[in-house]
């Protein structure tokens, strides 16, 4: 038997379902998981009224069970949106080799069909700055950022035994991703004709009658179909076309397109041919905005003979190739050119002298679902379960911290995701991202976490117990002395329950990464097995470019930022901000993000973040960059034990934003900024940082000079791109 896994919501991918079923259920038995107010359920799809099976999401272990008893024997996966339970636990569980259809592109863009807003035209696919950018303005089925939600999805492609794309198109899209592997072209229906089938409507030319050319629209209009399309041309068009709508709109219409559309309603997918028959149009209208992996409408208008005129992206463009009576129209096109197609159209099927028109080939495409489908799987455990090949990628499970919302921590995003899914560092890498609980079902040369990404001693006794047994290489990276909190640190209290865990983790791993020397030197009897890993910032989330020439505007804007955790380091700069507002006035503002428990002066201008910012690491830098107004950067850090060990990353933010930094000379910023040439180093004294901020507000060319300088050190040296050679070379463990 096969248990199909799918969203629940119909459509295609309930059509193709269900003639799936119909055409194999004499000889294959069928589940359906679906998402459910409680969880999942699993039905009998092909025997209504049957019980439903629903069960909550922790109950993996029932349904593997259930799923066993039930002689299934492969998972063919239709789409995951929706689905609340761990499904790569699950089919590693029953131990399956399991199929994954294509039917859109959810497990690359987390807005599914590459449209930024659902009225909005293809998005051509940008780059990854482009796509956090939309993530963070447009949060979608709780995307955080474009790498961390390709690679939580990659396991379907690259663990699939196959990848069923319904076109060709949808095939190279994976390719372009790197999850074509074990992809395979398989329309969802065959097709036999040697030639084209014509069976269209003509349209009386005769002189002085003017026959309204009545164009149709088939299933449900929406925004992702092109209502934006229709809207525009019903606006523009004269009444010498008319708009039919075989189907019913997602949605209310406004007024106005409402009146030009006749609207049949919903349908059953067997009576189409006959609405189709009854209207007789004379062009089928396919105006989708967002690259299609196949349309069963299409086929029906196909079927039909009619003239089409269809969007020049996704599968239309492969599957009408060669058809007479066809027109393509770009994307993004405007409503003119629409309305050029139909009157070519209209053209083409005036009456005239009647011509004989040659056969003209139709590509054949093979019957896959009645050869293929049914086969045997070549190997009974399947691709999920089998280790990675002498000569292949090495693989690399990352096990990153997590918030409360689900999203890893801004610390999992610079220490461990930005930098190994960095191209520049991912190319000869296998990189899956898990939880704990799957970890263990992962092969791997590798396994990478940190800080509290697991706290649990019987599992980090697991994990040390599965990569011995296995020889893989345990790294435990860490960024802040977790292991010895002092009293006062502000955080003490909710960090010093996991101190234990951060001990163990470090006598478990094979290897050690840590952000600075002085961490290093505090590991006592780990600094043996410790490497340094220092930080770098990901250059594509921090768009774009700071405009370092920009005319000057008063005031002069200092930012500082932080969390609450810097308190401290902030009141240690107070009364030098002070002295500073009251010696230059209105020409100074300072600028406070995060960082306080206390109540600012009223001279302090606290930023209080949009809610977009707020939803990831990615979407803050995202917001930061977007708003950089800034001139100057504030880092004080009091003189601790604990912040001797910190990193300079907080002058590496203010350096991608194109700023010098001023920041406590105590060691930490050594390196990272060199005295009056992209910042200076202070004393921890209020004198010495008011002379400081006071020289660069009455210095405007050092200023700039030191703002080149930051920005240009920042590329060459504190970018992923820039560490990415070293950073590989670590990780292929050369």
């Amino acid at each position: 038997g096969v248990v199909f896994v799918a969203h629940g919501k119909g459509g295609g991918v309930g059509r193709h379902m269900h003639d799936i079923i119909t055409r194999f259920q004499n000889k294959l038995n069928f589940l359906l998981l679906e998402p459910d107010q409680r969880g999942v359920a699993l039905s009998v799809p092909a025997l209504s009224g049957h019980p439903v099976f629903r069960l909550s999401p922790d109950r993996i272990e029932d349904l593997t069970l259930y799923l066993k008893s039930a002689g299934i024997s492969r998972v063919h996966i239709h789409h995951t949106l929706d689905i609340a339970l761990d499904l790569r636990l699950l089919i590693q569980q029953l131990g399956l080799p399991f199929d994954l259809t294509v039917h859109d592109y959810f497990g690359i863009c987390p807005r599914i069909n590459f449209l930024p807003f659902l009225d909005a035209q293809y998005c051509h696919e940008p780059d990854t700055r482009h796509c956090n950018a939309c993530i963070a303005v447009t949060p979608n089925n709780g995307a955080a950022d474009i790498d961390s939600w390709r690679r939580q999805h990659a396991w379907l492609f690259l663990d699939a035994e196959r990848v069923i794309c319904p076109s060709e198109d949808t095939r190279a899209r994976l390719v372009r991703y790197g999850l074509g592997k074990a992809a395979i072209v398989a329309p969802h229906e065959p097709v036999h004709d040697k030639s084209w089938t014509l069976s269209h409507t003509r349209i009386d030319a005769s002189p002085g009658k003017v026959t309204p050319l009545r164009v149709a629209l088939l299933g449900v209009l929406a925004d992702r179909k092109g209502l934006a399309a229709v809207t525009a041309v019903a606006d523009a068009a004269g009444p010498d076309i008319e708009l039919h709508l075989i189907g019913h709109p997602e949605h209310e219409l406004e007024p106005r397109l409402a009146a030009r559309l006749t609207i049949t309603g919903p349908y059953n997918d067997e009576d189409l041919p006959a609405l189709i028959a009854y209207l007789r149009p004379h062009v089928f209208w396919f105006p989708a905005q967002w690259p299609e992996t196949y349309s069963y409408t299409l086929s029906a208008a196909i079927n039909a003979g009619g003239a089409i005129v269809a969007m020049d992206l996704g599968a239309f463009p492969e599957r009408l190739r060669n058809r007479p009576l066809t027109w393509l129209v770009a994307p993004g096109a405007p409503a003119q050119k629409w309305l050029d197609a139909f009157t070519a159209a209209r053209k083409a099927l005036s009456t005239g002298p009647k011509k004989t028109r040659k056969a003209i080939a139709r590509p054949q495409v093979s019957d896959f679902y009645a050869h293929d489908y049914p086969r045997p799987m070549i190997t009974p455990a399947g691709r999920a379960r089998s280790a990675p090949g002498k000569h292949a990628a090495q693989r690399v499970v990352v096990i990153p911290e997590l918030m409360q919302t689900g999203e890893p921590s801004p610390c999992a995003y610079i220490r461990l995701l930005q930098p190994i899914y960095h191209p520049a560092v991912s190319a000869r890498l296998d990189i899956r991202m898990a939880r704990m609980i799957s970890a263990l079902d992962e092969p791997a040369q590798t396994i990478i976490t940190h800080r509290h990404a697991v706290t649990d001693p019987d599992e980090i006794t697991a994990l040390k117990a599965y990569c011995a047994a296995r020889k893989i290489r345990l790294i435990y990276d860490l960024d802040d002395d977790l292991s010895g909190l002092p009293d006062d640190h502000p955080d003490a209290e909710a960090l010093r329950p996991h101190a234990h865990a951060v001990q163990q983790m470090l006598a478990a791993a094979s290897e050690i990464w840590v952000s600075t020397p002085t961490l290093a030197g505090r590991l006592g009897r780990h600094q043996r097995k410790t490497r340094m890993m220092p930080n770098g910032l990901d250059e594509r989330l921090w768009w774009p470019p700071p405009a370092l020439d920009r005319p000057m505007k008063w005031p002069l804007r200092l930012l500082y930022m932080g969390t609450s955790t810097h308190a401290a380091d902030l009141a240690l700069i107070l009364p030098a901000l002070e002295r500073l507002h009251a010696t230059f006035g209105d020409r100074v503002a300072v600028d406070i993000i995060g960082v306080t428990p206390f109540e600012l002066p009223a001279w302090l201008n606290r930023i209080d973040l949009p809610r977009i910012a707020m939803h990831s690491y990615p979407a803050f830098v995202n917001w930061l960059s977007q708003e950089n107004k800034w001139h100057i950067g504030l880092a004080p850090l009091a003189d601790t034990m604990f912040n001797r060990g910190k990193s300079a990353i907080k002058a590496m933010d203010y350096a991608a934003l194109g700023l010098p930094t001023v920041g406590s000379d105590i060691g930490v910023y050594d390196g990272a900024i060199n005295h009056e040439v992209n910042g200076l180093l202070v004393a921890n004294r209020d004198v010495d940082w008011f002379a400081a901020l006071a020289g660069l507000v009455r210095n405007p060319g050092q200023r700039l000079n030191m703002a080149r300088q930051a920005r240009a050190i920042f590329n060459a040296r504190f970018t992923l791109a820039a560490q990415a050679g070293e950073r590989q070379r670590i990780l292929l463990g050369k």
